[in-house]
């Protein structure tokens, strides 16, 4: 037996090393092709599955307080401009993280607006 014949018995006596080449060629295309298709979901989902209140409000859950109450904030704004009744969901969580001057007022807010809710 020749050393220099290859070992690999899906290739051949001879080799089909262009064969070989073509099909870990086309393997690395079609991960690339999965992954790219991956990350296009990824960043679908996290853009334009909620609207901009909302993304603001998840935003918010993971900063500082001291910086969330900012996008919180902007967050109430926006829905009493925008909305007859805005969602109570977003004043308590302001009045959670409100300053201590504020913190009675925004609660009273929030329980106005739903007072079915205990918490």
């Amino acid at each position: 037996m020749n050393l220099s014949e290859p070992r690999i018995p899906a290739y051949g006596v001879g080799g089909d090393y262009s064969g070989a080449r073509r099909v870990r060629r086309a393997f690395r295309w079609c991960m690339f092709a999965g992954m790219a298709f991956a990350t296009a979901l990824w960043f679908f989902d996290v853009q334009y599955r909620y609207d901009l209140n909302e993304q603001q409000y998840v935003k918010s859950l993971t900063h500082h307080p001291s910086s969330a109450r900012a996008f919180l904030r902007k967050v109430v704004k926006t829905e009493e401009a925008t909305l007859e009744t805005p969602n109570p969901l977003y004043i308590e969580a302001l009045a959670f993280i409100e300053e201590d001057d504020l913190i009675l007022p925004t609660y009273e807010k929030a329980f106005a607006l739903d007072s079915d809710n205990p918490f």
